[in-house]
């Protein structure tokens, strides 16, 4: 995998020089009555690692929903690489190169660890698929010599392994995992994020993580957006998370 990250600033973050990949623009959605995201607006540059961070309950999970083309939104847009998404079904995202690993992994327990995977490059060429299954099995060593056991017989790690291996399959230029360390021990979490900083930097794949674990986040993240109760209210680099009392203390659990 070869590395093609954007020009980044000094503390880290991705350089405005470049269009955003991903700009969501004041988004609310509901569920019937209840919003559960009101005016939400961020921008995500092409090959940076951003997190959206905040308690259970925020609106986090939501976010990634409508991205995906599951959810609805009521207002508001969401643009990938310049393209509208809007009007777009949920089948469809992944052929403009989102892909999506959702909250407790959702593998296919009743096939094999191999055939899980290539499902996620059913939209990719037979070389490519090939290929990504190399590189995947480079990444989680583990998957490799497991290739032919059955997903559901997997332990959680393993699991969630799967899952993003089985996103990067369809080598997408946006990756968006909703809460990977979810019911992981605190070993497997670290193992976890320190395959995904190496993602990340092999690759030249934007990451948006979900995460409600915060401290684990800011350990890969290089810029964060906090959200409270569906809304938006920081966002900023790495350090500014870090160094926030504020947001430590109100947002973070830290």
């Amino acid at each position: 995998m070869t590395a093609q990250h954007p020009d980044t600033t000094a503390d880290g973050r991705a350089s405005a020089a470049h269009p955003p990949i991903l700009r969501v623009d004041s988004l609310t959605v509901g569920y019937g009555a209840i919003r559960a995201l009101i005016d939400v607006s961020f921008e995500l540059q092409q090959g940076e690692f951003l997190g959206v961070l905040g308690s259970n309950g925020a609106g986090k999970s939501t976010l990634l929903k409508t991205i995906s083309g599951l959810l609805k939104p009521e207002r508001g847009s969401i643009s990938f690489g310049g393209r509208s998404l809007h009007g777009l079904s949920a089948y469809q995202i992944p052929a403009v190169g989102i892909a999506h690993v959702p909250e407790r992994r959702r593998v296919f327990p009743s096939l094999s660890v191999l055939d899980n995977l290539r499902l996620g490059g059913y939209k990719v060429s037979r070389a490519d698929r090939d290929a990504g299954l190399e590189e995947i099995f480079g990444v989680f060593p583990r998957l490799a010599e497991r290739r032919a056991q059955l997903a559901g017989s997997l332990s959680g790690g393993e699991q969630q392994m799967l899952a993003v291996g089985r996103a990067l399959m369809l080598h997408p230029r946006l990756l968006m995992l909703d809460e990977p360390s979810l019911g992981l021990a605190p070993v497997i979490v670290e193992e976890m994020f320190a395959k995904l900083a190496q993602i990340h930097r092999d690759t030249n794949v934007s990451i948006l993580l979900i995460e409600q674990n915060a401290t684990q986040a800011l350990e890969v993240i290089e810029r964060g957006v906090v959200l409270s109760t569906g809304r938006v209210t920081f966002e900023g680099s790495r350090s500014e998370l870090s160094g926030s009392d504020f947001l430590r203390e109100a947002y973070l659990g830290i």
